[in-house]
């Protein structure tokens, strides 16, 4: 897409924006994420989303210069911004601080190949629906360890070929990551499979030494995996064939992203009332200090922390933490 044609769409999309949170009284989201290297694309934009709890504006970029234009449009319309921090370009650095260090409106940070990995893999098991599968995980590239990360801790048995398969994969410049288990398995050639799964990203994977029909579902994960005729001849052979669709992990990301920001800035912290020592919303507290539910606005006491992350049994309160609890719970149960 071209600057221009790029322009004018988003102002569409702002429009539109615009209209769903007035109708709805939803807030709205930007979500900036990277287009990989591979990509012929530099700009995109999919279209907006209306969820369960939010509007969700999209734009994918792989140049930082159209960001100056997008600040401008978005202020007064978006709420956050969901900034994708992975780095999968050679510019990915520079889109990023230039987000963070000059966005007027506050930012969100997520990983976009984690959210990716994550969705597909559970989209996948509740598929199929199965107990035990035998998954060959075509690919090599930042998604393909994500996503062979996320099957194995599921302990689903995995093959890989060995010329997809490193003992090392490089999640960027700096990261690297060795991968063992007993369920990976590396094989020099093709067996029967329930499932294929494409993880390049955004490329075609080259199938011409893979017979087209030795598997159940065909899932294209890294999207464009497949070309058309081979994905045409196994759907003429009864194959499954999923293309990754990703509207519930956008969903989970944005109510996990804003439901973390209000926990941190409106829940977490620690005060005193009445002299007693209350936290709440995940800070450490000390042996005998309460934990509420808010400590800016506590409607009920969890229990009484016993100093390393847990709670004091009841049995075992001292005189003076019972006293504590009392005091406390009355001054919630009256306001």
């Amino acid at each position: 897409m071209d600057v221009v044609q790029f322009k004018k769409q988003y102002l569409e999309r702002i429009h539109a924006a615009k209209q769903m949170m007035a109708e709805t009284n939803k807030a709205s989201v930007l979500f900036i994420v990277q287009i990989p290297n591979r990509d012929s694309n530099d700009l995109l934009l999919p279209i907006t989303r209306e969820t369960i709890s939010n509007i969700i504006c999209f734009v994918e970029i792989g140049t930082p210069s159209i960001l100056d234009f997008i600040f401008e449009q978005s202020v007064g319309v978006i709420d956050r911004i969901v900034l994708d921090i992975d780095h999968k370009r050679i510019n990915s650095k520079e889109i990023i601080a230039k987000v963070r260090g000059q966005s007027p409106i506050p930012i969100l940070e997520y990983s976009d190949l984690e959210m990716w990995a994550n969705s597909s893999v559970n989209f996948i098991l509740q598929n199929e629906k199965k107990t035990s599968l035998n998954i060959l995980l075509l690919g090599h590239s930042y998604l393909t360890t994500r996503i062979l990360q996320n099957f194995l801790l599921r302990r689903v048995e995995v093959y890989m070929l060995r010329e997809d398969y490193h003992d090392i994969f490089a999640l960027d410049d700096d990261v690297q990551i060795s991968i063992h288990s007993d369920k990976l398995h590396i094989v020099n050639d093709e067996k029967e499979f329930d499932i294929i799964v494409g993880s390049k990203l955004k490329k075609e994977y080259d199938c011409t030494h893979l017979k087209p029909i030795f598997a159940k579902s065909l899932y294209d994960i890294g999207l464009q995996n497949f070309s058309s005729d081979y994905i045409l001849f196994s759907m003429k052979n009864g194959v499954e064939v999923y293309r990754f669709d990703n509207r519930a992990a956008v969903s989970s990301i944005v109510l996990n992203l804003m439901e973390t920001e209000e926990l941190v800035t409106n829940v977490l912290g620690r005060v005193d009332i009445a002299d007693k020592h209350l936290v709440s919303g995940g800070l450490m507290g000390r042996r005998g200090d309460l934990v509420v539910d808010n400590i800016y606005n506590p409607h009920a006491i969890l229990g009484i922390a016993d100093g390393h992350g847990a709670f004091v049994h009841e049995c075992d309160y001292t005189e003076k933490e019972r006293i504590n609890l009392s005091i406390i719970k009355n001054i919630i149960d009256k306001e």
